[in-house]
């Protein structure tokens, strides 16, 4: 998954849209998400709406990250 975020300007979202393209085109089975209203770090501020996004995609991922949720 390349999420992005709509007001980003260090990474816009043109270049997870980019990657994503790419990456589905050589055959994998990628998604390309961006959380409208969020800035650069949103994407990791606990406190933020766009985590309240990505935490339920994330946590479904499972590994080693920690299960407690902000």
């Amino acid at each position: 998954m390349v999420i992005s975020a709509e007001f980003d300007h260090v990474v816009p979202p043109k270049f997870g849209e980019s990657y994503g393209s790419a990456a589905i085109k050589s055959g994998d089975p990628v998604q390309v998400m961006t959380i409208p209203g969020a800035g650069h770090f949103e994407l990791i501020d606990p406190r933020s709406q766009a985590w309240t996004t990505l935490f339920p995609m994330i946590d479904a991922l499972g590994g080693s990250h920690t299960k407690a949720k902000p």
